[in-house]
């Protein structure tokens, strides 16, 4: 096990699994479940490259890091089912569109700004 440090102050027990294969979760204790799980490439001790996080609570993110920063391509979904597509950068959510659980569009970010369409019933 290691010791992973994210610079948002996050940190993570580390347990490598298979094939470069990584779990990340946040465990106090071993008989506790890490709340989050990474599985992807990992460099310098953090998620690098492609992957996905997975949290306990349903919510994940499947797309591209850099020095465990959430960078370029990728998709969040939150346990609800809503979800954000588009670009990150420096971990913040940068261009794309957010959608609700029925899949309607409800918002949408340009350079890191979230623009939130309120739209009446019909």
């Amino acid at each position: 096990m290691r010791l992973l440090c994210l610079r948002n102050g996050e940190f993570y027990i580390i347990t490598v699994v298979d094939c470069g294969k990584t779990k990340v979760g946040s465990e106090k204790e071993s008989d506790n479940p890490p709340d989050k799980f990474w599985e992807g490439e990992i460099d310098n001790k953090l998620p690098n490259g492609f992957g996905t996080y997975t949290h306990r609570n349903g919510s994940n993110y499947v797309g591209q890091y850099v020095d465990g920063l959430r960078e370029g391509k990728g998709t969040w979904t939150l346990y609800d089912g809503s979800k954000f597509v588009g670009i990150w950068k420096d971990g913040r959510r940068w261009k794309g569109k957010s959608f609700d659980e029925e899949g309607k569009e409800i918002g949408e970010y340009v350079n890191g700004e979230e623009e939130i369409y309120f739209k009446l019933p019909s």
